[in-house]
């Protein structure tokens, strides 16, 4: 009996810490003292997603034409000639 009760309020007790530990509050996030501080800051992040994206794309695009057949590209090629063509 007393070793059951031992375990019990070690569970107990671990149970506590970790309840406690997690409503702490985190470290505010950076703030900026001027509203063209924040913007410049956004106009970077902007930018820096803008550059993975595109780069992203351009995988997707050379995966794309690794995976087409010979004979399919040629068709695609033409076909997108052919409405070039009819735009004009």
């Amino acid at each position: 009996m007393q070793y059951l009760s031992k375990y019990i309020t070690l569970i107990l007790l671990s149970l506590l810490l970790a309840g406690t530990n997690s409503c702490k509050t985190s470290q505010p996030g950076q703030t900026y003292a001027t509203v063209e501080e924040a913007e410049k800051a956004r106009a970077k992040d902007k930018k820096i997603a803008g550059k993975k994206a595109r780069k992203e794309k351009k995988i997707a695009e050379k995966e794309y034409w690794k995976r087409q057949s010979k004979s399919a590209r040629k068709r695609i090629k033409k076909t997108n000639k052919q409405r070039l063509k009819e735009a004009k």
